[in-house]
């Protein structure tokens, strides 16, 4: 929700070719805006990505000035093709802001999590490249820009985090996620410091 409309945001096979060939021509990312009471603002849904191979699995916040959407993308690199997550900021009117960005640019991964504080957005992934584990954040204002490099919330080590969800409440953030024994939670600052420890 941002305002009094909603952004919907979903993949689109349209332009799969064939069966055999889905991965290199399959699912684009479409979307388009609602009112408040649930009707089609947009006379049809617009596109957010219809780039080369897939883009898969869209999160969508409000920024408290437009909506942010990120995705898994199917990126080509020198030799093969890799998960990289992207973004791209959206205007209330639906129109794009700039290109599509890496908020990760040396990592890659396939899931990412976002979360708003009405002000800045926060990107959260975990890579699956060793010395790139852990979770790792990144925040972003409104209007585009980064404040520095990614950060690493929590080491890594030699397992991998499940069901990892951040959200802000009070201008702070919350993130939680599953360790190999327990669910954890750590609070955040606005600037992603932490707030006491982990608490199981």
């Amino acid at each position: 929700k941002g305002g009094d409309q909603y952004l919907a945001v979903w993949e689109d096979n349209a332009s799969t070719i064939s069966d055999l060939a889905w991965e290199q021509s399959g699912s684009d990312l479409v979307g388009i805006r609602l009112d408040a009471a649930g009707q089609p603002i947009d006379p049809t849904p617009f596109t957010i990505s219809r780039a080369f191979g897939y883009q898969r699995n869209p999160r969508v916040v409000w920024s408290g000035s437009g909506w942010v959407v990120a995705w898994e993308n199917q990126s080509p690199t020198a030799g093969y093709f890799e998960s990289r997550l992207m973004a791209q900021r959206i205007a209330p009117d639906g129109a794009l802001l700039g290109d599509a960005f890496e908020p990760f640019p040396s990592d890659g991964g396939s899931d990412v999590r976002m979360a708003s504080n009405g002000s800045d957005v926060v990107f959260v992934t975990q890579s699956y490249q060793a010395g790139e584990g852990g979770l790792r954040a990144r925040r972003m204002s409104a209007s585009g820009s980064f404040y520095g490099g990614p950060i690493v919330l929590v080491p890594e080590t030699f397992y991998l985090y499940f069901s990892v969800e951040i959200h802000s409440a009070g201008g702070e953030y919350l993130i939680t996620y599953n360790t190999n024994t327990t669910p954890v939670v750590q609070r955040l600052s606005s600037t992603l410091a932490l707030i006491g420890g982990p608490v199981s």
